[in-house]
């Protein structure tokens, strides 16, 4: 696998590779070169074409693309993990809001009858159609309150710079 290195082209806000543009001078490209060294690089492997590929650090909306390919490799957002779990809180917020509002109201006759999903899974089990309430409490409280709680722990991980999954007791064996 070849390894190549990248600069950042300030004016296409797109990463581009080092020695693919024959209008570098020595000037610039020692400039390059140095700020590649001062800053943090990053290794990816295309997923498509299997290069290895060095990424200097990204700018907001800069993205980097594979020089063999044309793939985007990563692409950098300011603020997009404060962004997702900003986005996720509020969603489980109005999950969690959302329960005690009616959602099915049936009117005959000049009768009204309203019920709520917590009533309704409850009436759903009180007339043995448990099958139907797992599947109805499943869809609408279960799987996206799990989603979202997962959303939330993997920003929240991302943004103290953390594994949420890892063992802190059985790093050193």
């Amino acid at each position: 696998m070849p390894a190549i290195s990248y600069a950042v082209d300030s004016k296409n806000q797109r990463v581009i590779p080092l020695g693919c543009y024959l209008s570098y001078n020595e000037h610039t490209k020692s400039g390059v070169q140095k700020h590649m060294a001062e800053s943090n690089t990053l290794s990816i492997v295309c997923e498509q074409c299997h290069t290895q590929v060095h990424i200097p650090a990204l700018a907001h909306r800069q993205r980097a693309v594979c020089p063999v390919c044309n793939h985007t490799l990563i692409s950098h957002r300011d603020g997009a993990s404060e962004k997702l779990l900003a986005y996720t809180f509020s969603a489980l917020i109005f999950l969690l809001l959302s329960l005690p509002f009616n959602f099915l109201t049936f009117k005959a006759s000049g009768q009204k009858h309203s019920i709520d999903l917590p009533t309704g899974i409850t009436v759903l089990i009180e007339n043995d159609y448990l099958s139907l309430a797992i599947i109805t409490s499943l869809a609408t409280l279960l799987l996206p309150g799990m989603v979202l709680g997962g959303l939330l722990l993997l920003s929240l991980a991302q943004i103290q710079n953390d594994a949420p999954f890892t063992c802190r007791g059985f790093t050193n064996l």
